[in-house]
C-alpha cells in the first residue's frame, strides 16, 4: 500500500505526521492530508476505492 506511493507523497505524510506528533495531536494530520488531496484518491495512501478481496 504505502510503499507503492510516490516518494513526494510519503514525504508529505511523514512531514504532516511528524508535525502533529510534535504538537501533541498525533491524529491531527489526517484532515490536512484530505484537504490537500482536493478529492484525488491517489493522494491518500490507503484509498483503494474497492472492497477488500475477502469481502467481495
Amino acid at each position: 500500500m504505502f510503499e507503492q506511493q510516490p516518494e513526494s507523497l510519503r514525504d508529505r505524510v511523514q512531514q504532516l505526521s511528524s508535525q502533529a506528533i510534535a504538537a501533541a495531536a498525533p491524529t491531527s494530520w489526517f484532515e490536512p492530508l484530505y484537504v490537500a488531496s482536493a478529492g484525488d484518491p491517489a493522494q491518500i495512501p490507503w484509498a483503494k476505492l474497492e472492497p477488500h478481496p475477502d469481502i467481495q
